[in-house]
């Protein structure tokens, strides 16, 4: 764990997607799919990525012709759940632990991903996050990050106020929500890699947060907050 902060914690909200659960691979392939209906062919990925693909709900809409908005999203659909055996990554290493014991430690958690409710409903028949307690995915929200409104939902479910909290994500977006939010940002590094890793930490420590190599530095903070 890198830096520490002295605010006593009762509830940790995480990220999902590359935070939680390994699904990368899963999207790229879901929205390259997917795009074939606005571009008449297979986008490469870095055509992909200078789109800055985002949750799909706010992305795929702002990507592609008003009329064919609802046809696309209804693809990605289809590609994610087609493609999802083969490219899901599961849980991170750790992951199941960590809200095991943070869950023991007496501490709430939740969770605020951009990912909507029906692509969670064709995930979680794949995987089980144990002891989350309050969920706000990012179809049930009008403003994406960086705004803050998903964390302040899961709050608000949670009944904590946002300086007892942190939120936990592997993107520049997530710690930008964090700070906007008033919650403790800290930056998964566990999913990154290269001159992004090094970004998001610098970010992270900017913002006032910390950054967690692995899942089980996490408990350490938590551990310290609830002493």
């Amino acid at each position: 764990m890198i830096g520490a902060d002295p605010r006593p914690l009762t509830a940790i909200i995480f990220d999902l997607d590359d935070t939680l659960i390994a699904t990368r691979r899963l999207y790229t392939e879901a929205y390259l799919g997917a795009l074939e209906l606005h571009h008449g062919r297979r986008l490469s990925e870095a055509e992909l990525t200078a789109l800055r693909p985002g949750a799909e709900t706010h992305f795929l809409p702002a990507v592609v012709a008003s009329e064919l908005a609802s046809e696309t999203l209804e693809r990605f659909y289809r590609h994610y759940e087609d493609r999802h055996p083969e490219t899901f990554g599961g849980l991170y290493p750790g992951v199941a632990r960590l809200l095991e014991n943070l869950h023991a430690s007496g501490l709430q958690l939740g969770v605020f991903t951009g990912k909507s409710r029906r692509a969670w409903s064709i995930t979680e028949r794949h995987v089980r996050l144990p002891a989350i307690h309050a969920w706000v995915f990012g179809d049930e929200i009008e403003l994406p990050k960086p705004a803050p409104d998903g964390i302040l939902a899961v709050l608000a479910k949670l009944d904590v106020r946002p300086f007892e909290a942190a939120y936990v994500g592997d993107s520049l977006l997530d710690v930008a929500a964090a700070r906007a939010a008033g919650v403790l940002p800290i930056a998964a590094l566990w999913s990154t890699r290269g001159s992004h890793r090094t970004v998001l930490r610098r970010a992270a420590r900017s913002a006032g947060g910390i950054a967690s190599a692995r899942p089980s530095e996490i408990l350490k903070l938590a551990h310290a907050g609830a002493s």
